[in-house]
């Protein structure tokens, strides 16, 4: 298994670099061809907050080979269907991939507290139906489930969907690597869809996405390495790279960027193939990449943390500090980005960027930030970080590190001493690739100071929150609780 994946990722990219244009031509087809998830669709619903980031009025999104007259339907009370408004019905043609159709629909607006059942129509005869998970609201108690770096397409992915499908979580977080190697738009079909939206729980996978609001947030695979690798976004070694602004509808209510201006990742390529992304990403791109929106008492704020976002940019600030600030009625604030500021893992251990913004976190009132990208699990004490500037004033060193000075509260146990002082920061990126800091994590003296526990296990956070109370276990794919804490406000 463990060569299998060095040869995907590195031997035969090498390898296909070396042969050139013709070896990248090769390299494409060892992608599997397109697989159907049953006669009508290529991709079965799936849920999403869509543009405004409403959860109360979810868009629904899936994919099919062959066009048709479809209608959307929810029942809103026994008996009675109210249509959804279909938004984009479009032929999605990339590269080598089969040309197929993107549907997407928006909800009407859904009640709280009650399951709501809608159903698909093509053409006159339905052809799919589901049951969307009630919407919890004000101090109800709810559930959220959040792991990265999830789409290694193997045993321990499915494992994890498992657990995840099997406490049947109110909202599921992606922080980022969503799909392995490249975040292809085919990657997508073969290593997210047939585990997280399978017809039915199986040995293969199970049917989250179509019940339970997911959100993701891009990792350096989904960008194709952050612009460092093999690939880097150019669209004329996978003309069907940078899947994630394809296949995810999320709030469009994040700093104003642009296309062409700094802190996005650039497609590079042809003018053709750049044309052709850009239309088919439609208004995701640049923008679904920085957001926020609420879920019952909590606010939550999703970053692009990838090496080409330089968080000193005062319009990123800005936003970041104002998008905290106005949540005021949230009770819980969290915070969703790809590469941990605080890491004890050898592995991607100089990725520390984010430690820019943890002023604005511990200032602005964020009480868990979730991370992934080192594959385990780690959580620190609560602590709060300040900058130390490198002689001229830089704030990043010669290897990219950010230096400071970390203050801890080390009473914080989660048992008896439950109210931190300070922002405690949680790695939960074991969801199904390999595992990082296997030696480290049993070594707890080779462990950084503000570290608390490291666990190298897949795993996956499951936090139940009701009113001013927080538990977070992290759960095994065997049901071991790896560790556990709780948050009182």
């Amino acid at each position: 298994m463990k060569l299998a994946r060095a040869a995907q990722r590195v031997i035969l990219p090498a390898v296909a670099l070396l042969l050139g244009g013709a070896g990248w031509a090769a390299y494409q087809f060892l992608t599997p061809p397109l697989q159907a998830a049953n006669a009508v669709f290529l991709v079965e619903p799936y849920l999403q907050l869509g543009a405004k980031g409403d959860v109360h009025q979810p868009d629904l999104q899936f994919a099919v080979l062959q066009a048709g007259q479809w209608k959307v339907e929810a029942q809103l009370q026994p008996g009675r269907w109210a249509a959804a408004a279909q938004t984009t019905d479009k032929e999605i043609a990339l590269g080598n991939l089969m040309p197929f159709r993107l549907v997407r629909f928006t909800l009407p607006v859904l009640p709280e507290r009650v399951p709501i059942a809608y159903r698909v129509i093509k053409d006159g005869a339905q052809v799919f139906e589901a049951t969307i998970n009630p919407i919890k609201s004000g101090d109800d108690p709810w559930r959220v489930d959040i792991v990265g770096d999830i789409g290694e397409g193997d045993r321990a992915e499915r494992e994890v969907a498992q657990g995840i499908y099997d406490g049947k979580p109110d909202l599921f977080v992606i922080p980022g690597d969503i799909v392995y190697a490249w975040g292809r738009t085919s990657e997508y079909l073969s290593r997210l869809f047939p585990f997280y939206n399978a017809d039915k729980a199986n040995e293969s996978g199970v049917p989250l996405l179509r019940s339970t609001r997911t959100v993701a947030c891009t990792g350096n695979h989904d960008t194709g390495f952050g612009g460092r690798g093999y690939y880097g976004g150019n669209l004329d070694v996978f003309p069907d790279g940078l899947g994630y602004f394809l296949w995810w509808d999320q709030p469009l209510n994040g700093p104003q960027l642009s296309a062409a201006g700094a802190d996005v990742v650039q497609p590079k390529g042809s003018a053709a193939h750049r044309r052709a992304f850009l239309s088919e990403a439609g208004s995701q791109y640049p923008g679904g990449t920085n957001f926020s929106f609420d879920y019952g008492n909590s606010h939550w704020t999703v970053l692009d943390a990838n090496d080409y976002v330089d968080w000193t940019h005062g319009n990123l600030r800005q936003w970041l500090t104002n998008d905290l600030d106005q949540a005021k009625s949230a009770t819980w604030k969290f915070v969703v980005f790809h590469q941990p500021p605080f890491s004890s893992d050898s592995a991607h251990f100089l990725d520390q960027q984010m430690r820019l913004v943890a002023d604005i976190l511990q200032d602005h009132g964020a009480d868990v930030v979730f991370s992934g990208h080192v594959h385990g699990y780690q959580s620190t004490y609560p602590l709060r970080f300040k900058i130390r500037p490198q002689p001229g004033g830089a704030l990043r060193n010669s290897n990219g590190a950010v230096d400071g000075d970390v203050e801890l509260d080390k009473q914080f146990d989660g048992v008896k001493h439950t109210h931190p002082h300070g922002v405690i920061y949680v790695t939960t990126g074991g969801g199904g690739a390999e595992l990082y800091g296997r030696q480290i994590s049993q070594h707890k003296d080779q462990w950084q100071p503000f570290t608390r526990t490291f666990f190298s296990r897949h795993s996956f956070s499951q936090c139940d929150i009701k009113g001013k109370h927080m538990k977070l276990m992290q759960i095994g794919v065997d049901g071991s609780v790896l560790d556990e804490f709780a948050i009182d406000k």
